[in-house]
């Protein structure tokens, strides 16, 4: 299996959404946080939720994609269809 370089970009948004997840995991969260963003800007970041609410399924990414849901309808409407999604743990 070949592996993508990762670019400049990729690691200052890994980078980013790594600090969302240890100020999640210093509060008292699990620390795991995901980041969504599109070629020119991020869209949202979000942590896991599951200890603050006692939902099993509020994952990062689970959070994070009902929290733009409405974005992401408007963004698709648009024909802007390139997104890449950025998780410091990979979904069960």
């Amino acid at each position: 299996m070949q592996t993508e370089k990762a670019s400049e970009r990729d690691i200052k948004l890994m980078d980013r959404v790594l600090r969302e997840a240890r100020n999640a995991f210093a509060y008292g969260g699990a620390g795991v946080a995901a980041l969504l963003a599109s070629p020119d800007q991020i869209i949202a970041v979000a942590h896991n939720t599951i200890q603050e609410t006692g939902d099993l399924t509020n994952h990062a990414e689970m959070v994070l994609l009902h929290g733009v849901s409405r974005e992401l309808q408007e963004m698709h409407e648009q024909k802007r269809h390139a997104f890449t999604l950025y998780v410091t743990l990979s979904p069960a």
